[in-house]
């Protein structure tokens, strides 16, 4: 009788196992589907265009590094909007780690829930996957050129990747070509890039300054920039770099690195005397709620590898002890 009952046991376990293994697949299948479509609306930065070019006095939002984390960028959206901002500059980590279905599922999020201009650059998050490995192919097909510039009233801004650390050679070409050429035409100028070009004593994370950034300074510095903005620190921090006023922002999600135990973001203020007051805001609930863990969890299904091995790995220990019971029946 126990061994009829051990059995049976073995084989409801193996039953157990194998369907668990059958559903987990069955949800990465429906959640890659569901976020493998296009969003309606597109996130390409408006790379050379003139806007409202009567504006003299306006404010801006910046946000930097939610790491996938939705519920403080949707609550700093809502402020800024509320705020009467005219956009928000993103500048990086927008994702955990480069992922096809994981991009999906951020502009998919983006698209249901924004309605205000998203103006984004890459950050180490967007170009790297988990092991590690650099590709800056998924953003470009997704968020569009890498480095830009666009305008709005009498203010250029010029949008940099600094995603690897470093600036290449072809955009320090076009830096100094287009600041040569268009800088000229507008009173101010706003340069933004997600690694901080310099490094702070005060800074829990220390930043690798290479011979790229010795060359941007040279250029920047020709060109009369009124304001540098980065990110990827996670610290709020105001000081200067090559004589311009520079400004880190705190973590808009990611792991807080300041004094201040709080998620935020910044406003810019622009008036005819130029750039005005730099405002932090911070959040004054990091709760999430449980939305917020369904949507965490329908995004860790779509980026964790090792979610694959857990479903084969129950499909098969349970196709396993299925076997192993079915075998112990005939046998005796």
């Amino acid at each position: 009788m126990n061994n009829v009952l051990w059995r049976r046991r073995i084989a409801a376990a193996g039953k157990y196992l194998f369907v668990s293994g059958l559903v987990l697949l069955a949800i990465r299948a429906f959640t890659i589907k569901i976020f493998s479509f296009p969003p309606e609306n597109e996130y390409i930065a408006p790379a050379g265009q003139v806007m409202e070019p009567e504006a003299e006095s306006f404010s801006f939002a910046v946000a930097s590094d939610t790491g996938a984390k939705n519920a403080p960028i949707e609550q700093i959206v809502r402020e800024a909007q509320a705020g009467g901002n005219r956009f928000l500059l993103y500048l990086g980590d927008l994702v955990r780690y480069r992922n096809i279905s994981h991009f999906r599922w951020i502009v998919s999020e983006l698209d249901e829930k924004l309605n205000f201009p998203f103006y984004m650059i890459p950050g180490n998050h967007e170009i790297a996957n988990r092991f590690g490995h650099d590709n800056k192919y998924l953003y470009k097909m997704i968020f569009g050129p890498l480095y830009y510039w666009f305008s709005y009233g009498d203010v250029m801004f010029v949008a940099l990747d600094s995603s690897a650390e470093q600036y290449d050679e072809a955009q320090l070409e076009w830096l100094a070509d287009i600041l040569e050429k268009i800088r000229p035409h507008f009173k101010y100028c706003v340069v933004y890039t997600h690694v901080p070009p310099v490094s702070n004593p005060s800074w829990k994370k220390k930043i690798f300054i290479g011979p790229s950034v010795e060359k941007l300074g040279e250029i920047l510095k020709r060109h009369n920039v009124n304001l540098i903005l980065a990110g990827h620190i996670h610290q709020y921090f105001e000081g200067s770099v090559w004589g311009i006023p520079f400004v880190t922002l705190m973590s808009s999600g990611q792991k807080i690195r300041s004094d201040v135990r709080k998620y935020g973001y910044v406003t810019v203020e622009i008036t005819p005397d130029g750039i005005g007051r730099v405002t932090p805001h911070y959040l004054e609930d990091n709760l999430e709620s449980e939305n917020e863990y369904i949507e965490r969890l329908f995004s860790n299904v779509l980026t964790d590898d090792r979610f694959w091995v857990i479903c084969l790995s129950l499909l098969a220990a349970g196709g396993l002890l299925m076997i192993v019971g079915l075998f112990i029946s005939r046998g005796r």
